[in-house]
C-alpha cells in the first residue's frame, strides 16, 4: 500500500516600524511537497512525564523520512540516529518538521515531559 504525504510551509515574518528590512515582510516558502511513503504512523497525543529516554520509532518501519512533531506543555529532547551519526540531538518545545530522503532515520527517542503528537511516514 501507498500513502501520499503532501506539505506545504508557509512563514512571513513582519518586521517592526523602521527596521533596516529591504521589504516590509520577509515570506519564506517551501515549495509544496508531494512524496509516496509505504509506512505511516499516525500517533495521537503522547504524554511524557520523565526526561526518560522512551523509543516512539514506529512499527515495521526501517527508515523514516518525514517526521512531523507538534509538542505542547514543556519541552522535549529528541534523539536521532542516521548515517550521519547516532543520537544527534534535537530540543522541541513547539513543532519541528524534518523530511529527509537521502539521510534518512533509522532511530528515534525523546525524553522529556510534554505532550507529543506525531506523523512518520517511510518504508
Amino acid at each position: 500500500m501507498a500513502y501520499t504525504v503532501s506539505t506545504t510551509v508557509v512563514e512571513t515574518a513582519n518586521p517592526p516600524a523602521g527596521a533596516d528590512f529591504p521589504d516590509s515582510s520577509i515570506v519564506a516558502t517551501l515549495s509544496p511537497r508531494t512524496r509516496t511513503y509505504s509506512v505511516v504512523a499516525n500517533m495521537p497525543t503522547m504524554t511524557f512525564v520523565a526526561a526518560v529516554n522512551t523509543n516512539i520509532f514506529p512499527a515495521g518501519m526501517t527508515s523514516l523520512q518525514h517526521l512531523y512533531l507538534r509538542v505542547s506543555g514543556g519541552t522535549i529532547t529528541l534523539k536521532i540516529t542516521t548515517s550521519l551519526g547516532a543520537a544527534q540531538i534535537i530540543p522541541v518545545d513547539d513543532v519541528l518538521l524534518h523530511i529527509n530522503s537521502t539521510t534518512p532515520i533509522t532511530a528515534l527517542t525523546v525524553s522529556g515531559t510534554a505532550n507529543v503528537e506525531m506523523l512518520a511516514c517511510g518504508i
